[in-house]
């Protein structure tokens, strides 16, 4: 039994859930063992907890766990349990007990009758990822399509096209009217596109669950030029985004942008009208809509540093909310987190937003992260950048730190266009 691993399953589990058999306790380890439902016997094995665990599984239910204390040790992690059926959950309560925590496990799980409310914006992109969302879940507690509502929400991101972003003000364009119905209860979780989302959200509101992340890059999409290199001096490019506006004309300059605002869709009707020469997609969303043909080419971040969190879907809940937040623990993907910690902690000391033209990106090396920041003026004309590594587990701390050299390196009049 490894140290790490908060528990390990030892025989194998039916994909139905079934009843705690018995609870044993020997030395150092506490083991509950249950049945499934074709009579499978399973084992969890967790380190010494100073209490009795009393654990009851109901088809279609939730656990009821008491008198949880604390753990000696700290910091787990969650093993491969998660490939395990309907157990899962058994972990998923291990798991929470290992971090000191006591969670109320009553409430019942969703159900064609309450169906988990899921709060998206409409694109078909958001739409991709709110249907990801609720497969994970649907696999993770072995649940039906119809215990999930999907909630579409306009917001004003969404709603006015024909303005540049920096215009309608940044911080939560994509996100304010998904918040208030998930703050007022109207919905369960809210998921998102990570690099819309604000850095700090409203009180009351936690992001702390973020699902695998898909490819980083920048697409180059171009129904004549094959590559950006390719690119004769000036040609067209349409984006509404300030990074790579401003990316482009620092390394382009002879290149004429163009405003280029709209979902995946308008944007690649957009170019089909000839307003550009080309235009830059997120490879994730090109290959969330099994649309990963439309890029010509995908650019290396070492030519083109993404923005921060491109790639990440991440998943709101309320603070309050016990129900959501055990479900949503049983996908979270940690690399994904570990990446975020260093790439927003990096995002909020820049203060950064819709009206930033900021890039980052973290990797993990091991048990490192590798974090490259980069920070550029609207028009091209400067651009800094920095690198650090650091024990994954201080991402944030480097983050903070890449943030602090860019600010103390940029010129007197570097931010003016902030004001």
């Amino acid at each position: 039994m490894s140290a790490n691993s908060c528990f390990r399953i030892v025989a194998g589990l039916g994909r139905r859930s079934g009843r705690v058999a018995a609870i044993q306790r020997a030395d150092d380890w506490l083991s509950v063992i249950g049945l499934g439902a074709a009579s499978a016997p399973i084992a969890l094995t967790a380190p010494t907890i100073r209490t009795t665990l009393s654990t009851r599984v109901q088809r279609r239910g939730a656990f009821r766990v008491r008198g949880i204390a604390g753990l000696h040790e700290q910091g787990v992690s969650l093993p491969s349990w998660q490939r395990a059926g309907r157990f899962k959950e058994i972990a998923a309560v291990a798991w929470r007990v290992a971090q000191g925590y006591a969670i109320d496990m009553t409430q019942p799980l969703p159900s064609p009758a309450k169906p988990f409310k899921i709060g998206t914006r409409g694109s078909p992109l958001a739409l991709a990822q709110a249907h990801e969302t609720r497969a994970r879940l649907m696999a993770a507690f072995d649940l039906s399509e119809a215990a999930f509502e999907i909630v579409v929400v306009s917001t004003q991101g969404d709603r006015v096209l024909d303005r540049p972003l920096k215009e309608l003000g940044g911080k939560g364009l994509f996100t304010r009217e998904i918040e208030d119905l998930l703050l007022e209860g109207a919905i369960d979780i809210a998921v998102h596109s990570m690099k819309d989302m604000p850095v700090d959200q409203p009180e009351g509101l936690v992001l702390d669950c973020y699902l695998p992340r898909e490819d980083v890059r920048d697409a180059f999409v171009s129904s004549s030029v094959a590559q950006l290199a390719d690119l004769a001096s000036g040609q067209v490019v349409g984006t509404s985004s300030l990074r790579r506006r401003a990316q482009l004309l620092f390394r382009r300059p002879d290149l004429r942008v163009v405003e280029f605002r709209g979902n995946v869709q308008t944007r690649l009707r957009k170019l089909g009208d000839g307003v550009a020469d080309c235009t830059f997609l997120a490879m994730a969303g090109l290959n969330r809509l099994g649309m990963t043909g439309v890029a010509r080419s995908a650019i290396d971040p070492d030519q083109m540093l993404p923005a921060v969190a491109q790639g990440a879907i991440g998943i709101e809940r309320r603070q309050t909310d016990a129900r959501a937040e055990r479900m949503l623990a049983a996908i979270h993907h940690g690399p994904t987190g570990l990446r975020l910690a260093a790439e927003r902690a990096y995002l909020a000391t820049l203060d950064g937003s819709c009206e930033t033209p900021i890039a980052g990106l973290a990797v993990l090396d091991n048990d490192d992260v590798w974090l490259r920041g980069e920070i550029l003026r609207p028009d091209g004309s400067d651009c800094l950048s920095e690198e650090g590594r650091a024990p994954a587990a201080e991402g944030a701390a480097l983050g903070q730190e890449i943030a602090r050299r860019l600010l103390a390196r940029a010129p007197k009049g570097f931010f003016d266009w902030r004001a």
